[in-house]
């Protein structure tokens, strides 16, 4: 599962890098501009792809769509965010493992 949400965080970073190659951005709304854009094809991509991080946690959403939702503005969110939860995964996986 952690493979696949790096795949498919790195496909939206590279998208949307390509899309707005070239195209001048208000300066004073560029930044907003770009993570709503991201925001969006990061939930566009968890629908498409019927992805739901959640059940990787045990969650249960109430419905799928939660579960969706939630995939992906984790995934519109960038890399940073992917390191930062597979990160702190990867460490408490092994202090429980001590």
């Amino acid at each position: 599962m952690e493979e696949k949400f790096i795949a498919l965080a790195g496909l939206i970073e590279y998208l949307l890098e390509t899309v707005l190659t070239g195209v001048v951005l208000p300066e004073k709304y560029s930044v907003l501009i770009k993570r709503g854009l991201s925001l969006i094809l990061g939930i566009l991509v968890a629908f498409v792809f019927s992805f739901d991080i959640s059940q990787a946690a045990s969650l249960t959403p109430v419905t799928p769509t939660a579960g969706y939702l939630f995939t992906g503005v984790l995934l519109g969110l960038g890399s940073n965010v992917v390191h930062i939860l597979f990160g702190l995964g990867s460490k408490a996986s092994k202090a429980l493992a001590r």
